[in-house]
């Protein structure tokens, strides 16, 4: 029976612990109150759209801006998928000069088929002049 080695000094598993993903956290969770924030106000003020200029530098130290950004925008978007938002209404766009902005939309009154069914509705109940009210 073979019996399960010990393992010595650094491991994937402890290096992966140790990473700079919990400062990756930190930086999406600062992200996800200004965003909050503003799909919150735009609501109020009748938006159903909103949009947020994203951070191009993270300076995490042993990632390159590339990963990083990767990490953070994606995990902004799951974010946003696990709060209920579609994945359609969700997305992420890329400027001149480096700029990145997230994008998001949601449902403010009515969907296009409630707005049609509805139509439809007051359309079958509509009374000419000539007809009888009572």
């Amino acid at each position: 029976m073979n019996k399960p080695r010990l393992q010595k000094g650094i491991t994937a598993a402890y290096l992966i612990q140790k990473s700079n993903r919990q400062i990756v956290a930190t930086l999406c969770d600062d992200l996800v109150k200004v965003i909050d924030a503003k799909i919150q106000t735009a609501h109020q003020n009748g938006f159903s759209e909103t949009q947020q200029e994203l951070p191009i530098n993270f300076n995490i130290t042993g990632m390159d801006r590339q990963d990083a950004q990767t990490l953070v925008y994606s995990e902004l978007i799951q974010i946003y998928k696990d709060k209920g938002f579609d994945s359609e209404n969700i997305g992420i766009t890329f400027g001149v000069g480096g700029t990145s902005s997230f994008h998001i939309k949601w449902l403010n009154g009515m969907d296009e088929d409630e707005r049609e069914k509805r139509r439809q509705l007051i359309a079958k109940h509509i009374w000419k002049s000539t007809k009888k009210r009572f």
